[in-house]
């Protein structure tokens, strides 16, 4: 287990740098994340029939995000638009069809919605910072940072678990 516990904070860490870099992220760390996520499942002895039906959902969510965002634009500037050519990369579709393969639902909406937000926040204020004008932002390599971090804190807090919803929903009891 130790060995999933390094490899995939490396292959965040390789396509942070990579897509902050370049803006290209090479597309085989995106298989290779979504095996090492099957073998983390298999290692906690969950079921799974319950991630590929997890995944599915999630990846259903992404896609219906997607519509709807070239819906949107396609409507706002009167014009056909291309999802991948004009509003978001290659890279940042597959980091997120491949993280749909750990979390659960609730903690994946969760964490799209919360890093979109985040990495807006980054990416303005270095852009403030630095004067920079570039209209690419690393979504992937700032997302797979962040999830980085997320992976991290699941790996070592027992009261955490990202592959399910349940800690999730103890803790908003809390609050309610």
């Amino acid at each position: 287990m130790w060995f999933i516990a390094i490899c995939i904070p490396a292959i965040l860490l390789a396509i942070t740098l990579q897509d902050i870099r370049s803006r290209l992220v090479y597309a085989f760390w995106f298989p290779l994340l979504i095996v090492f996520f099957i073998v983390n499942h298999v290692l906690k002895n969950q079921v799974l029939a319950e991630l590929a039906q997890t995944a599915g959902a999630n990846i259903c969510f992404l896609m219906s995000q997607f519509l709807l965002l070239k819906l949107y634009f396609s409507i706002k500037w009167a014009v056909r638009m291309e999802l991948t050519e004009d509003l978001i990369g290659w890279g940042d579709i597959l980091f997120l069809i491949s993280i749909a393969f750990y979390f659960s639902t609730l903690n994946f909406v969760l964490f799209y919605l919360t890093s979109l937000i985040i990495v807006l926040l980054i990416w303005l204020s270095w852009s403030l910072l630095t004067n920079a004008r570039s209209s690419q932002i690393p979504l992937a390599g700032l997302q797979a940072f962040l999830f980085c971090g997320v992976f991290i804190t699941d790996w070592h807090n027992q009261n955490i678990d990202f592959t399910r919803d349940s800690w999730l929903l103890e803790h908003l009891a809390i609050w309610i």
